[in-house]
C-alpha cells in the first residue's frame, strides 16, 4: 500500500512505500483537514509536495520542506513544517533531506 497517513491533521508523506517503486507520482490525495495532495518522487527520494487546502486552516507536514510560494506564513518545530494555508492556494514543498 501507498500510504498518506493524516492524524490530528498531521500529514505524514509516504511513509510506507514499497522499495519496488522508485518512482512515481500521484495526484488529488484527499488528507484528513481537507487537504489535497500531489507527490512527485525519484530515486525513492519526495521530490515535490503540492498541498491545498480547501477549508484555509493550518496544515502540518512531517518533515522540514522549503516552500516555493513567496509570502507563505511557514514555521517549522518538533520536525514538522507548519503552513497557515489560505482557502484554496496551492503551495508546493520541496523536501530539505530527499528520503522517505
Amino acid at each position: 500500500h501507498v500510504k498518506l497517513e493524516g492524524g490530528e491533521f498531521l500529514i505524514d508523506i509516504l511513509p510506507a512505500l514499497p522499495s519496488d517503486w522508485s518512482e512515481g507520482k500521484v495526484k488529488g490525495l484527499l488528507a484528513r483537514g481537507n487537504t489535497e495532495v500531489d507527490i512527485i518522487w525519484n530515486s525513492n527520494a519526495v521530490k515535490e509536495i503540492a498541498l491545498t487546502n480547501n477549508i484555509g486552516s493550518r496544515i502540518a507536514v512531517k518533515g522540514r520542506y522549503t516552500i516555493k510560494n513567496n509570502g507563505a506564513s511557514v514555521h517549522y518545530a518538533d520536525g514538522v513544517t507548519y503552513i497557515d494555508a489560505v482557502k484554496g492556494e496551492k503551495y508546493e514543498l520541496i523536501p530539505e533531506r530527499n528520503t522517505l
